[in-house]
């Protein structure tokens, strides 16, 4: 092949690809088409629901449905994109409903139109009448156009291509119905408003401004239409309904009107009812001149509701009450007047003078009780007429009202007093009693009014001595009973009582006395001796202690009986007491012995002081400790050695490690001093008494310490002992480590030429356990090459 036709051959080939580097159109069609919403049993089921709504809605029978029209152009074009791929692009303008889309006049087609359209296109060559591809799309609805769909296949031919639709849906949106209903309800809202409006305008209508007396009532009026206007503006008609367009019942034009008179009588209402309490007060006046009581009554109330610091009124229902002798009322009015409120001066003035009134009126009426005898009532006024004079403001307490108080008080007082006498007389001590208290709690709170209380005092301890005697009789009664014990507690309460009182001792109280504790301190003592042969000598003790509190108590120590028993008792006591401790100092040298057969002389020397204590503690009991105090003499270099080993212990316990080791070798100096083998005794090397004795943390410090000093079979002993007490070797793995280099370094240089791991098994003997002390061993024989 020449060059000249490569040439063309490779033109060609770039001019055939730019064929299609530019689309092109190779379909567009327009089309013009309508869309029918109505029922179908095989449709929606929500826009069959919703067109049956509409029906009835308006006035349709069950069963009936509204429908509309939906018309609509639609552009179809197929685009070669390029020389592989084809697009198909849909787009539907131009949407406007038809029908009757309206309710009582209000047009709701903004909520029916459809929101999105569903359909489904094929694409067909109209030369072979074959489906080439097919598409399925959703495309949202703007305004009155829809979104542009737009689909791919892949075609590098060109033919005759033709777009086929079907399943055409136009979808309204999901809560349509809800907005349907919506609007209904806010038609139906709008033209129930006509009727209110009138109600309303004839309410206003009906309040007459110029009418004082009938003000609370039309202000009510007036709040009644405010709400209801209020509450038809929060409907939003006019911006729901769009009623600047329409609105047949003039709803904005007569809520406008209503709006304004409304304003005009409220601003005239408000500046009325700043007067109304005036209006109130002179009507109140001139009902009272009338002698018309109530009505005047209830205006100057009203007045006050109006305004409640307007003094006038509250001084001329003061006035009222004190003129009805409701002394309360008229004093509580006055008390408000002058603590409260803020009068003029002439109502200042007036409400003293009537306050003044009502407190004289006050002690007349206490007065004319005190001379009735009804005591509680004076005092009642006087407590008033004082809270009244103290309390409010302008008035002030005389001499009259605590010469009342005095002749009050002690009116009561004595007529308690007097009702004790007559109680005391008839014999019934509990009704006498509280009526003394009750006198003398009343005096302790009018202590000022009532100069003594000796007469209450003195009445008081006749009602105690009648009770004391009371109380021997019941004493001799419980005695005649053998019931001694509840005789004692009687008897001790009239003690108790007769020195409270300071009452007078009855004759025969000590022969009583004696007949009831008597019994009972032979009994104890009794009951001591039982319980000392039975050797319970702390029970003895106790018994013993009760006959002899009740013999000190009752004075009792020289009857001649219980005095022979008392004794009987402390020498049965002292005589099992010395028997029981005999018994114990045997039981101690028992211990003596077998403590000396085992070498525990610390023991010995224990037991040895507790015998000393036993003897100092019991020295009626002639206890002989002589011998076993020769024997504690005789052990006493033993007995401080074995001191020494305790403090041996003792520190290393406390961590004292070092001092633990100075003491030890401190113990063997003293134990070779004193020749202490003689005692059966044996001094070990500390490794052997740390084996046996001391803790793992003691160990580990003097195997380090011995390490130290190249003592290393007594650390390896110490090492053992540790592993066999299987304490985990983490805790001294830096001492195993330690022990093992210095025990390599050793080895290596007296045997230079051997096998590590076959000389570290003397030390470990194959014991994992002490793998620390072989990877020591490891490193120290390397490095003693």
């Amino acid at each position: 092949m020449t060059f000249r036709t490569t040439r063309i051959i490779f033109l060609l080939l770039i001019l055939s690809g730019s064929l299609y580097s530019q689309s092109r159109l190779l379909y567009d069609n327009r089309t013009d088409g309508v869309y029918d919403f109505r029922y179908s049993t095989s449709g929606d089921p929500d826009l069959n629901n919703l067109l049956g709504f509409i029906s009835q809605a308006r006035g349709g029978r069950p069963g009936t449905y509204v429908q509309f029209s939906l018309k609509y152009q639609r552009h179809e074009k197929i685009i070669r994109e390029n020389s592989e791929k084809i697009s198909v692009r849909v787009q539907h303008t131009d949407l406007e409903l038809n029908g009757d889309l309206s309710y009582r006049g209000f047009d709701f087609s903004d909520i029916l139109f459809p929101n999105e359209i569903r359909y489904t296109v094929s694409v067909s060559d109209i030369g072979t009448v074959s489906k080439i591809n097919k598409f399925k799309d959703d495309v949202n609805i703007n305004g009155n156009s829809s979104g542009e769909s737009v689909n791919y296949f892949n075609d590098n031919t060109d033919r005759n291509f033709h777009l086929e639709f079907s399943e055409i849906s136009f979808l309204l949106s999901k809560q349509a119905k809800q907005r349907v209903e919506e609007r209904i309800n806010t038609v139906n809202g709008y033209y129930a408003s006509d009727v209110i409006l009138t109600r309303e305008s004839a309410l206003l209508e009906s309040v007459n401004t110029a009418d004082f007396s009938g003000l609370e009532a039309g202000n009510a009026t007036l709040q009644l239409v405010d709400n209801s206007l209020r509450n038809m503006e929060e409907k939003n008609f006019p911006g729901k309904l769009g009623l600047a367009s329409f609105d047949p019942i003039h709803f904005t034009e007569r809520t406008a009107r209503l709006k304004t008179e409304l304003a005009s009588k409220q601003e005239i209402y408000h500046d009325a009812l700043a007067r109304i309490y005036i209006y109130h007060y002179n009507n109140g006046l001139r009902l009272r001149s009338q002698q018309r009581t109530n009505q005047a009554r209830e205006a100057f109330r009203q007045s006050l509701t109006s305004n409640p610091g307007f003094a006038p009124a509250a001084y001329q229902l003061a006035d009222m009450d004190l003129e009805e002798g409701s002394l309360r009322e008229a004093s509580d009015g006055i008390a408000a007047i002058l603590n409260h409120m803020d009068p003029d001066p002439d109502t200042r003035k007036l409400s003293i003078v009537l306050g003044e009134k009502i407190y004289n009126r006050f002690l007349d009426k206490a007065g004319d009780e005190l001379r009735a005898a009804r005591y509680d009532q004076s005092l009642e006024y006087l407590n008033r007429a004082k809270h009244f004079c103290r309390e409010v403001e302008g008035l002030s307490c005389d001499d009259r009202l605590k010469e009342m108080f005095r002749n009050t008080g002690n009116a009561i007082y004595q007529d308690y007093l007097e009702q004790a006498r007559k109680a005391f007389a008839s014999n019934d001590l509990d009704r006498t009693e509280a009526l003394i208290r009750k006198a003398m709690n009343f005096r302790q709170e009018h202590k000022d009014d009532i100069a003594s209380g000796s007469d209450a005092e003195q009445m008081m301890k006749a009602v105690k001595q009648e009770r004391y005697y009371a109380l021997l009789g019941d004493a001799k009664e419980m005695i005649n009973a053998d019931n001694f014990r509840g005789a004692l507690n009687v008897l001790d309460r009239a003690v108790n009582m007769q020195s409270e009182f300071n009452l007078v001792k009855a004759e025969g109280f000590d022969s009583l006395a004696e007949a009831a504790a008597k019994p009972m301190i032979l009994s104890a003592c009794r009951n001591a001796i039982q319980k000392a042969d039975s050797n319970d000598l702390r029970a003895a003790g106790d018994f013993l202690s009760d006959a002899d509190e009740m013999i000190n108590r009752y004075s009792l120590s020289d009857d001649p009986e219980i005095a022979q028993l008392f004794i009987q008792v402390r020498q049965k006591i002292g005589f099992r007491q010395c028997e029981n401790v005999r018994q114990e100092l045997n039981d101690i040298n028992k211990n003596v012995k077998a403590n000396l057969a085992t070498h525990d002389y610390l023991r010995v020397d224990e037991l040895a002081l507790s015998a000393e204590q036993l003897q100092q503690n019991h020295p009626d009991c002639s206890l002989q400790i002589d011998p076993l105090m020769a024997v504690r003499d005789s052990i006493l270099p033993a007995v401080v050695y074995q001191k020494l080993l305790l403090q041996v212990l003792n520190m290393q316990t406390t961590g004292r490690k070092e001092d633990a080791v100075r003491k030890y070798m401190e113990g063997g100096t003293y134990f070779g001093q004193f020749s202490l083998e003689r005692f059966g005794l044996s001094h070990d090397s500390i490794t052997e008494f740390a084996i046996k004795r001391c803790n793992n943390y003691f160990l580990v410090f003097l195997e380090d310490r011995m390490n130290g000093n190249e003592q290393y079979d007594n650390s390896l002993s110490l090492f053992r002992e540790l592993v066999s007490r299987n304490w985990s070797a983490s805790k001294y793995k830096d001492e195993l480590l330690r022990l093992g280099t210095r025990l390599g370094i050793r080895d290596r240089k007296i045997n230079p030429t051997g096998e590590w791991k076959n000389q570290v098994l003397q030390y470990t003997r194959g014991d994992k356990r002490l793998k620390y002390l072989e990877k020591g061993y490891k490193s120290g024989w390397r490095k003693g090459n």
